[in-house]
């Protein structure tokens, strides 16, 4: 099953948003170095390292450059970031979950509640992990039977 949540789409896309401001100075940077003409490095380094600013695959999906000059103090680099694509990429991808289950006979709304459920269950765990909520320390007990006594006095106090 899939789900959809704006909650989700919201944090990916700011998220996004972070990842193209990165790549967007990286690429500002490498364009001003070319542009200054002081560079020796040849095509293929310079490409090299365009390919490691955008090797998170969505924004390469994004980003459009172009590399032009045929000796390294010719070389510019031009690039920019595609809205219309980002909107696709963002369409296609953000804020969805697939959802798996064992359980085909229950509706999608049972599915989805058992899935959201989920966090509950573990929250309790964590909290029963958490030495300042219930404090299992220190345990003098090897027995089974002594341990579950133990644990479930420091449940309750």
């Amino acid at each position: 099953m899939l789900t959809h949540s704006p909650t989700l789409h919201h944090a990916q896309s700011r998220g996004f948003d972070q990842t193209l401001a990165k790549a967007s100075a990286k690429l500002s940077e490498l364009a001003d170095t070319l542009a200054r003409g002081q560079t020796r490095r040849p095509r293929a380094k310079v490409e090299a390292e365009i390919t490691q600013i955008l090797k998170d695959p969505w924004a390469a999906r994004v980003i459009g450059w172009e590399l032009t000059g045929d000796t390294p103090p010719e070389h510019r680099l031009s690039w920019a970031i595609n809205d219309r694509a980002r909107a696709e990429l963002e369409q296609e991808m953000f804020g969805k979950r697939v959802l798996i289950t064992a359980h085909p006979d229950w509706p999608l709304t049972e599915v989805v509640a058992a899935y959201r459920s989920q966090s509950e269950a573990e929250f309790g765990f964590r909290q029963l992990k958490d030495p300042h909520v219930v404090s299992f320390s220190p345990m003098h007990h090897w027995t089974d039977h002594n341990i579950r006594v133990h644990t479930f006095t420091c449940v309750l106090a």
